[in-house]
């Protein structure tokens, strides 16, 4: 019987083959291509166990194995301490250290979860980094209401969505608080298109243009009279 570890990286794996007396009979650096990557342990028999980590990547390579009747085993990279303490580590001894824990039966597996909840997992890590980001906007967009002394409402931008949320009842968003913070940015932008104008007079009108007051006991000629000193 044979024994297969892999050492999965992002465009290269070193494969290696161990016998049941735990001799290495294939041991080299195959790269990441599903014909090529499949043809390296094609001397193998449908069901032979083979092992990996779980590394960047790991999900396809498991079900290309699957389907080649491989006995497919996912390492637990954490609890992997033959891996993480060895003295002499590199990519080739990495596969070959996987091979024989799972010959001696020692070796530290996680599970691999089938792919409905592969899917649902993606799912909700992609809905949680969305709420960090709007999480991470709403705190900026309420400094900058705060530093202009602006106070924002409770819900920022809820609003409301689609028809088909419009429609359940007890839905989450509420339209008002979406008027609220359009008027207090709206109010924003007023002021700083405001001052920027004023600015902008100012610096367009000449110099000799300018009113300047009159000085003391000076009557300006248009206001009733020629002045006297």
């Amino acid at each position: 019987m044979l024994y297969i570890g892999l050492d999965v990286h992002r465009r290269r794996t070193p494969v290696a083959v161990l016998d049941e007396s735990g001799h290495e009979l294939f041991n080299r650096n195959v790269p990441n291509d599903r014909e090529r990557l499949g043809e390296a342990p094609r001397g193998a028999e449908p069901g032979t166990p083979i092992v990996f980590e779980a590394a960047y990547g790991w999900s396809w390579l498991a079900e290309l194995l699957h389907e080649m009747g491989f006995e497919v085993h996912l390492a637990h990279a954490r609890a992997c301490k033959a891996i993480a303490h060895a003295r002499l580590k590199n990519d080739r001894v990495d596969a070959r250290t996987l091979a024989h824990l799972l010959r001696a039966g020692l070796l530290p597996e996680a599970w691999i979860a089938p792919r409905p909840v592969k899917e649902l997992r993606m799912l909700l890590r992609h809905r949680a980094s969305l709420v960090r980001q709007r999480t991470l906007l709403k705190t900026r967009i309420r400094a900058v209401l705060a530093d202009r002394g602006i106070d924002a409402p409770v819900a920022l931008w809820d609003g409301p969505g689609p028809a088909s949320n419009r429609t359940k009842p007890g839905g989450y968003r509420r339209a008002g608080s979406h008027a609220g913070a359009s008027a207090a940015f709206e109010g924003v932008g007023r002021s700083h298109r405001a001052g920027r104008a004023g600015s902008a007079g100012r610096r367009a009108t000449p110099s000799h243009h300018r009113r300047h007051p009159a000085p003391p006991g000076c009557r300006r000629s248009g206001s009733g009279g020629r002045g006297a000193l």
